[in-house]
Protein backbone atom coordinates (compact mmCIF):
# COMPACT_ATOMS: atom_id res chain seq x y z
CA UNK A 1 0.00 0.00 0.00
CA UNK A 2 1.56 2.93 -1.02
CA UNK A 3 0.99 6.21 1.89
CA UNK A 4 0.54 9.98 1.07
CA UNK A 5 2.82 12.28 2.48
CA UNK A 6 1.51 14.46 5.19
CA UNK A 7 1.75 18.17 5.65
CA UNK A 8 3.22 17.16 8.95
CA UNK A 9 7.10 17.91 9.19
CA UNK A 10 7.32 19.33 5.35
CA UNK A 11 8.62 22.38 4.92
CA UNK A 12 8.59 24.96 1.65
CA UNK A 13 12.62 24.38 0.86
CA UNK A 14 12.04 20.32 1.20
CA UNK A 15 11.72 19.02 -2.71
CA UNK A 16 10.54 15.66 -3.36
CA UNK A 17 12.24 13.68 -6.57
CA UNK A 18 9.82 11.23 -8.48
CA UNK A 19 11.11 7.97 -9.18
CA UNK A 20 9.31 7.36 -12.05
CA UNK A 21 8.91 10.53 -14.12
CA UNK A 22 11.96 12.74 -12.17
CA UNK A 23 9.92 15.66 -11.46
CA UNK A 24 10.59 17.51 -8.36
CA UNK A 25 7.53 18.56 -6.33
CA UNK A 26 8.58 21.27 -3.67
CA UNK A 27 7.30 21.25 0.19
CA UNK A 28 5.49 24.23 -0.90
CA UNK A 29 3.96 22.77 -3.61
CA UNK A 30 3.11 19.97 -0.79
CA UNK A 31 1.44 22.83 1.86
CA UNK A 32 -0.35 24.11 -0.75
CA UNK A 33 -2.03 20.36 -1.38
CA UNK A 34 -0.28 18.58 -3.65
CA UNK A 35 0.38 15.44 -3.53
CA UNK A 36 3.23 13.41 -3.11
CA UNK A 37 3.47 9.46 -2.67
CA UNK A 38 5.66 7.47 -0.31
CA UNK A 39 7.08 4.55 -2.78
CA UNK A 40 9.70 3.13 -0.23
CA UNK A 41 10.27 5.05 3.20
CA UNK A 42 13.67 5.77 4.84
CA UNK A 43 12.90 5.97 8.53
CA UNK A 44 16.14 7.39 9.40
CA UNK A 45 15.71 10.40 7.38
CA UNK A 46 12.18 10.90 5.31
CA UNK A 47 14.02 13.57 2.75
CA UNK A 48 15.94 10.02 1.55
CA UNK A 49 12.86 7.80 0.86
CA UNK A 50 11.38 7.20 -2.71
CA UNK A 51 8.73 8.90 -3.68
CA UNK A 52 6.65 9.38 -6.66
CA UNK A 53 4.18 12.44 -8.01
CA UNK A 54 0.56 12.57 -8.19
CA UNK A 55 0.54 12.06 -12.13
CA UNK A 56 2.88 8.93 -12.14
CA UNK A 57 0.58 6.94 -8.93
CA UNK A 58 -2.15 7.94 -11.00
CA UNK A 59 -0.99 5.93 -13.64
CA UNK A 60 0.15 3.20 -11.59
CA UNK A 61 -3.27 2.46 -10.10
CA UNK A 62 -4.52 2.64 -13.70
CA UNK A 63 -2.58 0.08 -14.51
CA UNK A 64 -3.11 -2.15 -11.50
CA UNK A 65 -7.22 -1.87 -12.63
CA UNK A 66 -6.74 -3.09 -15.76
Amino acid sequence: MITILSKSGVTADMSFYCCDCGEFTTGKEVLDGASVYIVRKNLDDLTQSIWRCECCQDEWEDLERE
